[in-house]
């Protein structure tokens, strides 16, 4: 069995009137992990602390996602997010060593 988080992955297209339109079945992938996506925030010139602000969630899944910026994924508390950009690979240059995919998300509201 395969350790992780399993997340539920759709694809989602606009139509000619403007609605996101589900063009795929929903799929689960399994053995995923999910962290928070932080920046720098402003940082408050007394102490020269850093405030972090929370910016969305990075995915990192199993190898050979098919992940895209055209997916939506659900993750286990229920929240809904889109893939932000481009999915990349982490790839070992020098063995060719392929542990997974990296995606950005970002949280969909409304």
């Amino acid at each position: 069995m395969i350790g992780g988080e399993t997340v539920t992955v759709w694809r989602e297209v606009r139509n000619e009137f403007g609605d996101d339109v589900v063009v795929t079945e929903e799929r689960t992938l399994s053995g995923c992990a999910v962290a928070p996506r932080s920046v720098p925030g402003s940082s408050p010139e007394t102490d020269g602390a850093r405030n972090i602000v929370v910016a969305g969630r990075t995915l990192y899944a199993p190898p050979h996602s098919g992940l895209t910026a055209h997916h939506q994924v659900r993750l286990r508390d229920g929240s809904v997010w889109r893939v932000e950009g481009e999915v990349g690979a982490w790839r070992s240059p020098f063995s060719g060593w392929y542990p997974g995919d990296q995606a950005e998300l970002e949280r969909v509201t409304g």
